[in-house]
């Protein structure tokens, strides 16, 4: 880390806790990842999608354990 860098983190340390707080969202909002919330409702909507196709027969469920077993021979040679 430069000395600059060093200097704004320790500054932000020193910070009460509600100003780091809102430090740490506006630098979370700046950094494109995207919110916990629309990661949840994206596998709330594939969760979803794999029920309807479960419903409807228009996927192969395949046992766990065979799952497990071709895991294994795959992977654990």
């Amino acid at each position: 880390m430069t000395i600059l860098g060093q200097k704004l983190l320790e500054d932000a340390l020193d910070l009460p806790t509600n100003k780091r707080m809102q430090l740490i969202d506006k630098l979370l909002q700046n950094t494109n990842i995207q919110p916990q919330s629309d990661i949840d409702q994206a596998w709330a909507m594939e969760v979803e999608r794999r029920d309807k196709e479960v419903q409807n027969g228009s996927v192969e469920l395949i046992p766990g354990e065979e799952v497990v077993k071709k895991v294994n021979l795959k992977f654990l040679k």
